[in-house]
């Protein structure tokens, strides 16, 4: 059966009978799906034809394909199915993956201190290029776990006079822009960053090639705001800038934003996507994601599956695109690493050729030197809306897969 994107309802004929000929029922294609399993051998992943639109409404046809979803990731649990993942590096130098399906990382928290054992902090301003944001990263305040072993990604307002020093602990690259991502001054080319937040990456601990990447989490509600949840080339150290990633999710906390087009791109809008560094063009090839509810309302389950051939996007178990070139895929040939973090502003995430310019005319615009400072000094126009400041992450689950896993 080819691959279905989400939206997907299509006319097929059955493979067992019916009381209408050749369409089924969605409980008829349940039914079917469970005996081709029952009959094939749980090992089997079975190729299950659609009932037609007129017995189904599209919420059905969601629930149904989750379902068989869970199904599918369920026997590759119980059977040995071969696995194409590869574990680069890993806390458990041991821990070898034949099969699809197997937990090859787990980050669950019951303290603060356990961030460590996944990730390291980033301690740096990222100027210059797509970045540009308005944060400093790495007060140890802004990420911290629960009672309820929930990681908290938060931005605060920041209380920086005319400088900031990161001093000894920054881990910028030494190159000739450590200066300028280490000590920030408020000078007439630039402005000290107007919050703080946090960036952790995970390359000293957990590096692997394909792989099935579950994310639990609560998306940031607030006018301009972002999270980074983002797969990093394992050749690309953490710090560089404007590194080519693998989206895994994207939302921008933004209440009511559109684009040049009149398009909604707010924060009831779902990206999922690659941006891979080029001289001339960047190319950032994306599948999106709509509903009515911003997706900072609740936490949800945001999930790819990197194979050899293609990367497929899910969103609560729900298959919503995939993206197949072969540019991106080899541009992870050698493996990847979890980054994840929340940021405000940046040239990268809000940039003026796609925002609409009514809606960022009175708050800031990306080329001026002092968008910071302009920035801080606008927020009465928006702070009303950040009803959420701060990504929330419930666990971030990876699984070896193989190339029929969907």
């Amino acid at each position: 059966m080819e691959d279905l994107e989400m939206n997907d309802i299509v006319s097929v004929s059955a493979t067992v009978g019916s009381s209408r000929g050749n369409m089924l029922t969605i409980s008829e294609w349940k039914m079917n799906a469970f005996m081709q399993l029952e009959l094939q051998g749980t090992d089997i992943i079975p190729q299950i034809p659609l009932p037609n639109n007129k017995d189904i409404n599209s919420g059905d046809l969601e629930k149904c394909m989750s379902e068989l979803s869970s199904i599918r990731s369920n026997d590759r649990e119980k059977h040995c199915v071969p696995t194409v993942t590869k574990i680069i590096r890993s806390e458990h130098p041991n821990h070898n993956v034949n099969c699809s399906g197997r937990k090859i990382f787990e980050a669950n928290y019951t303290n603060t201190k356990q961030i460590e054992e996944h990730f390291k902090p980033e301690i740096r301003v990222r100027v210059g290029a797509v970045d540009e944001e308005f944060v400093v990263f790495g007060k140890r305040e802004n990420s911290y776990i629960d009672q309820n072993g929930i990681l908290h990604l938060v931005a605060t307002w920041s209380n920086y006079s005319s400088i900031v020093d990161l001093g000894k602990s920054c881990t910028a690259l030494r190159n000739n822009r450590r200066n300028r991502e280490c000590t920030i001054l408020h000078q007439p080319r630039s402005s000290v960053p107007a919050l703080d937040s946090a960036l952790l990456q995970g390359k000293d601990h957990f590096i692997f090639k394909y792989g099935r990447v579950k994310i639990r989490a609560k998306m940031p509600i607030g006018d301009w705001l972002a999270p980074i949840l983002w797969l990093v080339p394992k050749s690309t150290e953490p710090a560089q800038t404007s590194p080519d990633h693998i989206k895994i999710a994207f939302t921008r906390g933004n209440t009511l934003l559109q684009d040049r087009a009149s398009n909604f791109i707010d924060g009831r809008v779902l990206f999922g996507g690659v941006e891979i560094a080029r001289p001339v063009h960047p190319y950032n090839p994306q599948v999106q994601f709509s509903t009515d509810e911003h997706f900072g309302k609740d936490f949800h389950d945001f999930e790819i599956i990197w194979r050899e051939d293609k990367i497929i996007y899910k969103f609560d178990g729900i298959r919503f695109g995939h993206i197949e070139s072969t540019e991106v895929l080899k541009t992870f040939e050698d493996g990847a690493y979890l980054m994840v973090g929340l940021t405000a502003g940046g040239k990268r995430n809000f940039n003026e050729d796609v925002v609409h310019p009514e809606h960022k005319k009175h708050i800031y615009n990306n080329s001026d030197a002092h968008a910071n400072e302009i920035f801080k000094s606008n927020k009465n126009k928006f702070v009303h809306t950040w009803k959420h400041p701060e990504l929330e992450i419930a666990y971030i689950h990876v699984y070896s897969t193989d190339n029929q896993d969907e």
